[in-house]
Parts: C-alpha cells; structure tokens; sequence
C-alpha cells in the first residue's frame, strides 16, 4: 500500500483522483515573483475595465519585470538536513541547487556542512539565454516534506557559480527539480542521477506502488496567491476522462499541435508554424509563448473581440483592471474574453482539444498603489518568443496533466483546483480532416531524429559537461 501525503478537497474524491492503491504525492506551492524583463520595459500601464466593455489608459504603478510563478516543493537536502525550495520543471532533466552566496539570494545549500555529501566528480555549466549555472555534480540524502519514507540519496548539481537563474527576494526558489525525459539530463550516469520521479520510484521500493522506471508523474498546478491544490503525483492517474497526446520525441514534452483557435475560428495558419522549431510542456515557464507570427495572429483575433485593447497589453507590457475589484466586476472582465484553444495530436493520429478559458490565459498580478485600488488586475498569458512553442504553467493550469514517459503520452482530465476554471475543457478525440493527417504538421528536427545526445535542455539552453577532479 502506497502512502498519500497531502489532504484533498472533496471534489477531487467525487472526480476520484486517486487510485484503490494510492501513490505518493506531494503537495506544491505556488510562489509569486517578478522576473526581468528581457527587453528592459517595465509593466508600466493599466487599463480599467468598465462596466460596458469600455477601456480607459491611466497611468499605473511600473513593474520592473515580468509578473511570475513558479511551483515549489519544500525539500530537505544534506546531514544536518538544510531546507530548500526547489521549482519543478518539466523543461529540464537535471537536480540543481544553489551553492554558493549570489546578489539577493537568502539561502543557498552548503555543500560544506554536509556530512554525507559525496562529489562525482564531473562539472557541469548550463547556459541559458539570460543567464547561467556552473558547479560540480555530487549525490547526498533528500527528505520529502510530510510523513514519508526516505529520506533518498539523489544526485543534483551544486552551483558554485550562477546569475540570472536562481530566484532571488520575495518567491525566492534556490533549487530546480527537473522532471523530462532521461536525455537532457547531466547526472544520468550517476547513483541517484536522472529524473527525480525516477529516483524515488527506485529507492522508496515497496512503500509507494508506482511501477518500475520511468514511472508516470501528475501535475496539478492551481492559481490563487499559494496555489491551494497543486501537487505532484508520483504514478498514474487513474482518471477514466482522461485523453491523451502524443510525445513525440523523447527529450522534452515535445507535443505537436495541429490547429489554434480563438474562440470557434481557427487562426487559418500553416500548421507547421505552431510547431516551429519544437512545442514542449514546460512547468518552469510561466506564460505560454508561441513562435512571433502565430503570437501576433493571436491577439489579433482576440484583440478584434475588444478593439480598446492596445499593443502593450498584448506584448505583455500592460495590465488589464478591472474597476472596483467585485466578483461581479471581475466576472464582466472575463466573459468579454473569447476562449483559446489547442489541438493536439494524440498518439492515433487524432486531435484532442484543450480548449482554455480567459481565467486561464488571463493571469492575476497584484498591483500596489494602481489607479485600479483594490481592483484585480491581469496580463495577457499568451505572449512571443523565438525558441518554438512553450505551453508553460499557464497552460497545464486548467487540467491535470498526468507524464507517461514509458508510453510516450501525456493525459489530460478536468482540474480539481478550488478555483477550477470551469470553462476550461477537454474535449475530443476527434479526427483530423488535412490531407496527410496531423503528423504534418510537425516541425522535422535532423539532429533530434537522428542523435539520442542532449540537445537544449530547459528554456533555451544547451548543456557542456566536462569530467575534472574537484581540487
């Protein structure tokens, strides 16, 4: 018999989320935060939502930076055990924790102070588009929060070196936990090493009833100040209305989308647009971020249902108010919203629709001191990138999303979130009429075909690793 460690509303009973033999799970945290902005501009406008669908642009308090989230477990690393919180990230393969005192940052893990820290070895550098880490890779024991079996040997790397990473300040987040395929990662060769749902799966044995690796994985990520409700899951889910899309390579969660729609109108695009260079599943980004003409003929149409809405609103620059901050107002502001949404190809070559509610894509940000006083603001979720299509948290939000390396999958059922979007649906499977069928769609990568070596791992990034002796 497994072991549950987290309390559930009773919706999540009536929609029977967990299994006659229960797996592990562990309770997240959601934790806000402002990233920087990689252009500079700050969150600097705001307009009010009035109560005939009328917009009005005020002046607004800036936000330096990007309004975000990321989803923590709280872990216990080392003997004596240090407490750090660690964001889970379904962009990356790789354990990282800070090492060493960086600008802003509280808490880091004293590699020093552990007496059962044992180094590997090998050094490890992952550059990032906006930033770094470098450190040496090392295997030491890890508690879970709550009364669980353990604590497990993990191997993780510890940074010595960072910037622009690791999260400083208010939501501060010392550590990432990766959780994609085995490929990207840098400790796979290591006791210990490779994806995190795998080395508990390994070393908590007969105490959790998941299978053998790679094991299934659930996310349920909810919104709200704390993120009440969001979990991870380590084994299936166990949902009889849960569809499924396909994998299609085995690195990250790479998916391949077959059509867009705001509202009931497909963006009319060549398919192979929405998937150019990759589409992944990606926990540790916040917004969802599509390739620049697909991001353009978004708000396009969404920004035709409300004409008022400028440019900066769109571009992630302003944020969106309503007046008085009521329930009620709150409401209007969202139902003047279409629907967004996305087929994916399932794994029979047929289309399953995630089909994403304005509370999903429409992301709360706290604004002290705005024109907006008491009033709930929001930015628009959907935003451009150059590095292919990112569904991040904003997206696995409105569902559970259940992870099935083994059977190169991903499901998705109803959410159980106190604050469930209810709008947001799963529907299908339905068929996909294009001539060729909806693997046309896909964007053909030479070098992920053709290598089984890592590639990018995370948002953006290509890791180097080197073996040396630590001196």
């Amino acid at each position: 018999m497994g072991i549950l460690l987290t309390l559930l509303p009773p919706v999540c009973a009536a929609l029977a989320c967990l299994p006659a033999t229960a797996a592990l799970q562990l309770p997240l945290t959601r934790l806000n935060f402002v990233a920087p902005a990689k252009s500079g501009l700050p969150v600097d406008s705001v307009q009010l939502f009035g109560q005939r669908g009328v917009f009005q642009l005020v002046n607004g308090s800036a936000i330096h930076g990007r309004p975000e989230a990321a989803y923590c477990l709280r872990l216990g690393v080392g003997t004596p055990r240090q407490i750090i919180t660690a964001k889970l990230d379904t962009g990356s393969s790789d354990f990282v924790t800070a090492g060493a005192k960086t600008p802003g940052l509280d808490r880091w893990f004293d590699a020093k102070s552990s007496s059962s820290l044992v180094w590997q070895h090998q050094l490890v550098r992952t550059p990032y588009t906006t930033g770094f880490w470098e450190g040496h890779l090392a295997t030491d024991v890890v508690s879970l929060p709550g009364p669980v079996p353990g604590p497990v040997r993990a191997a993780f790397s510890v940074a010595e070196r960072s910037s622009g990473y690791f999260q400083a300040g208010a939501g501060a987040w010392q550590a990432s936990v990766g959780l994609a395929f085995e490929r990207l990662s840098n400790a796979r060769t290591a006791a210990g090493g490779g994806n995190f749902a795998d080395t508990l799966a390994r070393q908590l044995g007969d105490a959790m009833s998941t299978g053998s690796p790679p094991v299934p994985f659930c996310l349920q990520l909810c919104g709200g100040d704390a993120g009440l409700g969001s979990f991870i899951r380590i084994g299936q889910a166990n949902r009889t209305d849960m569809l499924y899309a396909s994998v299609r390579w085995d690195w990250y969660y790479e998916v391949v989308i077959a059509d867009i729609k705001v509202g009931r109108s497909s963006l009319g695009m060549d398919c192979k647009e929405y998937n150019m260079d990759k589409a992944i599943l990606h926990s540790g980004v916040g917004d969802i971020r599509l390739p620049a003409r697909v991001h353009a003929r978004v708000a396009q149409q969404v920004g035709a249902q409300q004409p008022e809405l400028g440019n900066r609103f769109f571009n992630g620059l302003g944020l969106l108010c309503s007046s008085d901050g009521s329930l009620e107002a709150t409401k209007r502001l969202l139902d003047a919203f279409p629907s967004v949404t996305f087929s994916l190809v399932t794994p029979d070559n047929q289309t399953v629709d995630l089909e994403l509610s304005p509370a999903q894509y429409l992301r709360p940000v706290v604004l002290g001191g705005s024109p907006a006083g008491n009033g709930s603001c929001f930015r628009f979720g959907i935003q451009s990138t150059s590095d292919g299509a990112i569904l991040g948290a904003t997206f696995l939000s409105g569902f559970l999303v259940e992870f099935d390396r083994a059977g190169r999958r991903i499901g998705f059922a109803s959410s159980s979130c106190p604050e469930a979007n209810s709008s947001s649906r799963v529907l299908g499977p339905r068929p996909y009429v294009a001539i060729g069928g909806p693997q046309d769609c896909a964007f053909f990568r030479a070098d992920v075909a053709a290598s089984t070596s890592v590639l990018r791992p995370a948002a953006v990034a290509m890791a180097t690793v080197c073996a040396m002796c630590i001196l």
